[in-house]
């Protein structure tokens, strides 16, 4: 037991996931982990500084910076290294923390504007959140895993409890709607998605089953009214499961399975399975 939770602890990975628009990349992952963040630029660029700032990205947002490729500088829980010959620039941030989670920008520092990436990172405190809020409180980011379920709170003003309301993918065109309910605290069901309009609370409640990697992107809540519709902006990230898996050996006279599911309201977040036979322990989360 003792050597599982060693192995639990020591594998706490962020997963990464790129979201459906290229441009943008996500990172996800649980308070006091590491993250990767893996910066791209053009042929050209090998000698040219590299940074990594917060948005809005003044000088005083500048977190880590390298003059000198494939050397790696450290500063705080801050570390960059730039590998010239695989045209990137790697960032680590240990010991995550939530207020980390917010938009962020890989920088080439060049005569003129720079070159900039943009990169958004998920902190969530406790695994058993369906959601982490981003700094900017209209925007809400929702995690899980391929297989799983999701859902999604909706918040509407004071007055709009009558109303049309509807979920859809960016850029929420009519042939973009997934899911629409007229009426208010019923269940309306379409495929993988499931409404629920809760007028009492000012809300209405998406549920999204069976959750793919094709599902990470960009969606809206809508309320349908006169001029222009009420929305607001959710993104998705879904990531692969199992994330990894580990194995080690066991002695022979060993043989146990047991397997550990994470719920939380919006349903199954991660599944950890414990396998020990008598030659191999493999442990998958």
């Amino acid at each position: 037991m003792s050597s599982l939770l060693g192995i639990l602890v020591l594998f706490q990975v962020l997963t990464y996931v790129t979201m459906t628009d290229k441009t943008k990349d996500i990172y996800i992952g649980a308070e006091g982990s590491t993250v990767e963040i893996y910066c791209y630029y053009p042929e050209g660029y090998q000698d040219y500084i590299k940074y990594f700032c917060r948005d809005p990205c003044t000088y005083n947002d500048v977190l880590t910076q390298s003059d000198s490729s494939d050397t790696v500088i450290s500063g705080g829980r801050f570390t960059v290294q730039d590998k010239v010959s695989e045209l990137s620039f790697v960032i680590i941030i240990r010991n995550l923390q939530r207020e980390d989670s917010g938009v962020y920008y890989c920088g080439v520092e060049k005569r003129g504007y720079d070159i900039m990436s943009k990169v958004k990172v998920f902190v969530s405190g406790d695994e058993s959140l369906p959601y982490v809020a981003m700094d900017d409180k209209s925007e809400y980011a929702y995690i899980g895993a391929e297989g799983s379920t999701v859902e999604i709170y909706c918040y509407y003003p004071e007055g709009y409890q009558d109303y049309i309301k509807y979920f859809c993918r960016d850029p929420c065109t009519y042939d973009d709607i997934l899911i629409k309910s007229e009426i208010s605290e019923t269940v309306i069901s379409e495929g993988r998605y499931t409404l629920l309009d809760k007028v009492s609370e000012l809300n209405f409640v998406v549920s999204m089953t069976n959750l793919m990697v094709e599902d990470s992107g960009v969606y809206q809540c809508g309320v349908e009214r006169s001029g222009y519709d009420i929305l607001n902006k959710v993104e998705l990230a879904i990531s692969r499961a199992p994330l990894f898996s580990i194995c080690t050996s066991t002695p022979a006279s060993t043989t146990q399975s047991s397997s550990k599911q994470t719920h939380s309201t919006s349903g199954t977040i991660a599944t950890s399975t414990v396998t020990e036979t008598s030659s191999v322990f493999c442990l998958r989360v």
